[in-house]
């Protein structure tokens, strides 16, 4: 910003407007991920072999970062570094960036471990297919968002509905395109910090992902969840650990954390060695019942 147009770093970014020193106002204007200013846009290129990619400062950037944390010290060993990375709306990348990305990774740790997120085709009705981002060429893993769709579809009658017959096809039917390491390393799980937690979405079955919140259904219950989901979320944890995949559990759901979406869901831990306050607020500053916060210690156990 201080540099304007004669910035070294101007090309790395979607930029739609220098600022003029000639006026009052400030014209500086660039491309933020969805418009959120803090997340400006990388810039992309075609690379030689005339397909989309990042610009190629930015790349190299890129995987400098990436090799600082896989080899810390540079001297070869990865056993000090991270052992992978789970990557951000990885559909929205070229896929040209993540096949030189992949060997670039692999070149220093072969065992690093590469995690897509993967979310829609077709919001809020249809989830992406992850085969094509696991071919060998790309990702290790992805974000499984569609087994908890359709999981949850069953256990919490949630829509879409689902049967035991159509909840069994619906497996047959994930599980196609992709080889059997493929389907044990997905990245299973019921919760994240982009989805409301397990319980509350078992206490809401409108759809996944859609309108989850006061802000878009205001009959949305944000209450700490009775018995009845708790027996419902012991259910959904049983097929989710005996079934084929690599199980995740999002923070704080292992002693009965319950939330909205974002921001709801990224409250901070409930410890047993802290006393908390009652939760009572309203994101409207309406009326509503008081929840006790306390840690489900039987749950965790």
């Amino acid at each position: 910003r201080k540099r304007q147009a004669n910035s070294p770093f101007r090309d790395w970014y979607r930029i739609n407007a220098f600022d003029d020193p000639d006026t009052t106002e400030d014209e500086f204007a660039y491309r933020g991920w969805h418009g959120v200013a803090d997340l400006p846009e990388l810039n992309r290129a075609v690379n030689q072999a005339g397909e989309e990619d990042l610009h190629p400062a930015v790349k190299r950037h890129v995987f400098a970062v990436t090799r600082r944390w896989l080899d810390p010290n540079g001297d070869g060993n990865c056993e000090d570094g991270v052992d992978g990375f789970r990557l951000d709306v990885a559909a929205e990348i070229p896929s040209a960036f993540w096949r030189d990305y992949r060997r670039f990774v692999k070149g220093i740790n072969p065992q690093a471990f590469l995690v897509g997120e993967i979310w829609w085709e077709k919001w809020p009705v249809r989830l992406a297919n992850p085969a094509p981002w696991l071919q060998g060429d790309m990702f290790d893993s992805v974000m499984d968002y569609r087994w908890y769709a359709a999981a949850r579809g069953l256990f919490a009658n949630a829509i879409p509905r689902e049967t035991p017959t159509s909840f069994r096809n619906q497996l047959f039917q994930q599980s196609q395109g992709l080889s059997g390491d493929k389907q044990r390393g997905l990245m299973r799980l019921l919760s994240g910090h982009d989805s409301p937690r397990c319980m509350t979405s078992i206490e809401n079955p409108g759809l996944y992902k859609y309108r989850t919140g006061l802000r878009g259904d205001s009959n949305y219950r944000i209450q700490r969840p009775g018995s009845e989901v708790r027996r419902t979320m012991k259910t959904v944890l049983l097929c989710q650990f005996t079934s084929v995949a690599a199980p995740q559990i999002y923070y704080g759901d292992e002693v009965g954390m319950w939330g909205a979406d974002d921001p709801d869901n990224r409250k901070p831990m409930v410890w047993a060695d802290i006393e908390y306050e009652d939760e009572a607020s309203h994101p409207f500053g309406d009326q509503r019942a008081s929840d006790r916060v306390q840690p489900d210690l039987d749950l965790h156990a």
